[in-house]
């Protein structure tokens, strides 16, 4: 009653392919239980790891798995990889939405997210409402990048809205560049894991200074437990020095690698690390002052921001005095980075240099005349092995350091750039020049912006470029937050000598010192953070950028999305505003990806075959055991039909029924073939 036919491997085709549904979560706060998706509010202790609570775990498993020695360890870390794109950042404190593996399946599809908060700002801080009409809906939507980045899409305001100024919003323009991450970023300074105060190189531990600051113990311990946090109020700037006049812990370091992707050298040599707290205008804040760093911890909606201070040790607080800064040439805050060509920019060789600056009140009883606070130069100073030809002939103790001994000597008189800060004309505030220049050694040129208020709140986005215009003229430019302050154009007579040097060579041999002048004078006080060097001159809006989504980490990255793990994390602190706070609405719209297998047989039956049929119908006696066919079935121009298709095993065991829309018939003419499909 059956016939049978083998299938060929040519019939058969098994296609695996992915995918995609569609998911939308409505979160009333952060948290849906129902479809099993969290919100985790994630933090670094100091704490050993005994004392750890959930959040700390949750911390330390996080770094450990994908941050951590990012990017020099990627073999070891988890998630989607590109070097150069994929940026991974962690800070002290960190929100995660996690989303269960029913859900996603095999991973979130990439480019395929939508994360959206809806926060009402008077419910920033229960003890600060706006008044009646003023409520504010501050609307932000983020997308991810298909790389694992998550970017700020837009900010919208809601009711109320003209109460605050846009500029207090993140930035809600829509970039075209951010395809371009850090491969033209040559240095980047923020530092990264500062915030522990003792791991500021790619290593797990780190080592600090080797003293303790209270006289023994664990000088680990101390050292983190001397991290301040200041709120930028009308009482605190620098970290205080305690009741005895002993400045708070500095750290020292030789050879620990910057934060770009170079990985250049930079030596620490007493610098402290404070976290300042920032209050958005939008809060719905004072900032007379109301909120002072004796009542910041009651204010939990702060956003706070690791800055690197520079000092001078034994000196006092704030103390700027230009004879005892330099009685002792060594004695104060600053950077090294080693001579390296890629950062000698010569004439036609465009540059910027980008850095947060919050400068400190001067004493103005205290300063005899004009002074220079240099912020960052390569000049004055080189370092070459000890030879009669390069400074002081001496005789070298192989037994230190063989006969490769490194000694620092005078430099050439000219230098790619320099950045330093005079004091303003004090009359009731404290201000400063800024000052940008080059020099060929023969000619400097220097472009200059005045009246930098130096109060407690001042936190400036600072930009330095050097760049070639459409007209193939020279310029240097001084932008601070944003905006173009000043710029002088650059006139070497290039191809001409004067006093029997090359005119238009600013290349030299010096090292870079951040916080002084060639490490032995000039020295700045005051804090930096994010500093940034590219080989190339920044756009306008990108320049805008670093005043809003960069202005803190150095990238408009908000955070990461780990598309196989179901994880996104919000890294940046810039936006943790929109995060942080229980009264807030969320969603998340994503499409998973769940890989299927298409299976397609063909059936092809030639024109003389399955010409008999089953069914009882066409039988004289209709039923199974009948086998002569009645008088209509048995003409030529009768032929069967086909309404069901059976594949089997070789056990004749049925696997497969298809079942065709409507009865086809059978053909002696033509061969046909009957396709079957289906998924797993």
């Amino acid at each position: 009653m059956f016939v049978y036919k083998k299938l060929k491997a040519s019939d058969i085709a098994v296609v695996p392919f992915n995918a995609h549904k569609q998911y939308d979560h409505n979160l009333k706060g952060y948290s849906d239980s129902i479809n099993h998706l969290y919100f985790i509010t994630c933090s670094w202790s100091q704490s050993s790891i005994d004392q750890y609570e959930a959040a700390n775990i949750g911390h330390s498993q996080l770094e450990h798995l994908f941050y951590e020695d990012y990017p020099s360890n990627l073999a070891n870390k988890f998630g989607n990889v590109n070097f150069i794109k994929h940026h991974r950042q962690l800070d002290e404190e960190v929100y995660i939405y996690s989303i269960p593996q029913l859900n996603y399946g095999v991973e979130i599809k990439p480019k395929s997210l939508q994360l959206e908060t809806i926060t009402h700002v008077e419910n920033f801080y229960d003890e600060t409402e706006l008044l009646a009409g003023n409520t504010i809906e501050l609307t932000a939507r983020f997308i991810d990048d298909g790389l694992g980045n998550i970017f700020h899409l837009e900010t919208s305001e809601g009711s109320g809205s003209s109460v605050f100024t846009p500029e207090f919003f993140p930035n809600s323009q829509k970039y075209n560049y951010k395809e371009v991450f850090k491969d033209d970023r040559i240095f980047y300074l923020n530092p990264i894991n500062s915030y522990k105060y003792l791991d500021l190189s790619h290593e797990r531990v780190g080592k600090g200074n080797k003293y303790s600051p209270t006289g023994g113990g664990n000088y680990k311990t101390d050292l983190i437990k001397n991290l301040y946090t200041h709120s930028i109020g009308p009482n605190s700037s620098l970290p205080h020095f305690d009741s005895t006049n002993c400045v708070i812990p500095t750290y020292s370091q030789e050879d620990v690698y910057d934060d770009s992707y170079y990985y250049g050298l930079v030596d620490y040599n007493n610098i402290r690390f404070s976290k300042y707290s920032y209050f958005p205008k939008y809060r719905g804040f004072d900032e007379d002052g109301d909120i002072t760093e004796d009542t910041y911890g009651t204010h939990t909606d702060a956003t706070k921001i690791t800055f690197m201070d520079f000092h001078h040790n034994g000196l006092g607080y704030h103390t700027i005095n230009k004879k005892k800064r330099n009685i002792d040439k060594r004695g104060g805050s600053y950077l090294q980075l080693p001579h390296n060509e890629k950062y000698n920019f010569n004439t036609n060789d465009d540059f910027a240099i980008n850095f947060n600056l919050k400068p400190v009140p001067y004493l103005k009883d205290v300063l005899e005349d004009r002074m220079e606070f240099h912020i960052i130069g390569k000049s004055l100073t080189k370092t070459v092995v000890a030879s009669a030809l390069e400074g002081k002939a001496s005789i070298l103790n192989l037994n230190t350091s063989g006969s490769s001994q490194e000694v620092d000597v005078p430099s050439a008189l000219r230098y790619p750039f320099e950045i330093f800060l005079t004091n303003g004309d004090y009359s009731d505030q404290f201000t400063y020049d800024l000052h940008f220049r080059r020099s060929d050694g023969n000619k400097t040129h220097t472009v200059i912006v005045s009246g930098l208020l130096a109060t407690n709140q001042s936190i400036y986005n600072i930009t330095c470029q050097y760049r070639k215009d459409d007209k193939e003229d020279l310029i240097l430019e001084i932008w601070v937050d944003g905006v173009k302050q000043g710029s002088v154009l650059e006139d070497y007579p290039v191809g001409c000598t004067t006093c029997g040097k090359d005119a238009g060579i600013t290349q030299n041999n010096a090292n870079i010192y951040i916080g002084c002048q060639g490490g032995i004078q000039n020295f700045f006080t005051g804090s930096l953070q994010n500093i940034s060097i590219y080989q190339r001159a920044l756009k306008e809006e990108e320049i805008l950028e670093h005043k809003y989504e960069s202005k803190y980490i150095g990238t408009p990255i908000v955070g990461n999305i780990f598309y196989s793990m179901g994880l996104i994390t919000i890294t940046n602190p810039y936006y943790f505003n929109h995060f942080k706070h229980k009264n807030i609405t969320s969603s998340i719209r994503y499409k998973n990806t769940m890989p299927l297998t298409e299976n397609e047989i063909q059936c092809t039956i030639d024109e003389q075959e399955y010409n008999y049929t089953n069914n009882v119908t066409t039988r004289c006696i209709q039923n199974e055991e009948g086998e002569s066919l009645a008088n209509f079935a048995t003409g030529s121009l009768w032929k069967p039909y086909v309404t069901t298709l059976g594949l089997y095993n070789e056990n004749h065991e049925l696997l497969v029924v298809g079942k065709l829309g409507q009865p086809t018939k059978m053909s002696d003419e033509t061969d046909t073939t009957f396709v079957l499909r289906w998924d797993t």
